[in-house]
């Protein structure tokens, strides 16, 4: 593909932008899988506690007392919440990320930072896959 200088510019700039905002949307998506795994497990723990306690064992009851029964609703709450936070964020980093590419898009390019999941990066042409060289653009 042939690009003239202003689309050379465009998309300098916004490669610039992505390789910006990449650490942040790899931290944010590191902070929201783990909320989300414990979230599951607490789930999966203390739901499974609750059950017992609705179902009346006695046992559960006296090993994990009062005070423990009255914990097991407020730390999945409280880890739904975090849950729902990190969500949130990383949802952000990903608009921040659509908005920012949307000037390649309108060349018809695609571009993936370099990340903990790419050891290179690659600009693409969207509608033939074919990969270009970055070294062109920088």
């Amino acid at each position: 593909m042939v690009f003239n200088e202003e689309q050379r510019k465009t998309i300098a700039c916004s490669m610039r932008q992505l390789d910006v905002l990449q650490p942040e949307y790899d931290a944010c998506y590191d902070q929201y899988e783990a909320s989300k795994t414990k979230f599951y497990w607490s789930l999966y723990i203390c739901g499974g506690l609750i059950v017992m306690l609705i179902f009346k064992s006695y046992d559960v009851q006296s090993a994990i007392g009062t005070l423990g029964v009255a914990a097991l609703p407020t730390i999945i709450i409280w880890l739904g919440v975090l849950f729902y936070k990190a969500r949130n964020a990383y949802h952000q980093k990903i608009s921040e990320q659509w908005e920012t590419s949307k000037p390649l898009r309108e060349i018809g390019l695609s571009y993936t930072a370099k990340s903990k999941h790419f050891n290179e990066p690659f600009l693409t042409v969207l509608e033939t896959r074919e990969e270009l060289d970055i070294n062109g653009f920088k």
